[in-house]
């Protein structure tokens, strides 16, 4: 006997009518059954990519990952990074790093760890100019002279 059915013969036996519960409504799936879901490296690619580059279904997607309250820091922290890279904006890498280590989402906390760890390559790669993988000449008006 279960604890439902228990208590309903108590009540009955007490004189008390019978409750009916409503039934239960159905909830709508989170995702389409026929799609795989999303994995992490999926989901780490959407972020990085630019929105410009991203179709609607992806916008929509990264939308209602930022929804999460314990993502949306980290994919804006992850988004920041990847303009700082673009725009190869050095300046701004120790104030980023310190958000990083900071954030409560632990993938991007060993990520940080790991800049900080390689500090001062991060920091060169960030600074120097380069060219097709070489350092580029200081000066490239002067090359025949």
């Amino acid at each position: 006997m279960t604890v439902c059915r228990f208590f309903q013969r108590l009540d009955l036996s007490n004189g008390v009518p019978v409750r009916r519960l409503a039934p239960i409504r159905s909830v709508p799936p989170l995702r389409d059954r026929h799609l795989p879901p999303l994995t992490p490296r999926q989901a780490a690619f959407l972020v990085f990519r630019l929105s410009d580059s991203l179709s609607a279904d992806e916008k929509q997607l990264l939308s209602l990952l930022s929804q999460q309250p314990d993502v949306a820091p980290a994919i804006e922290l992850v988004q920041d990074f990847a303009a700082l890279v673009r725009q190869r904006q050095h300046h701004l890498l120790d104030a980023w790093l310190q958000q990083a280590t900071d954030c409560s989402f632990s993938p991007l906390v060993r990520f940080a760890n790991g800049l900080v760890q390689d500090y001062q390559a991060v920091k060169a790669a960030l600074t120097l100019s380069t060219f097709r993988g070489r350092q580029a000449p200081p000066n490239q008006d002067n090359e025949g002279v």
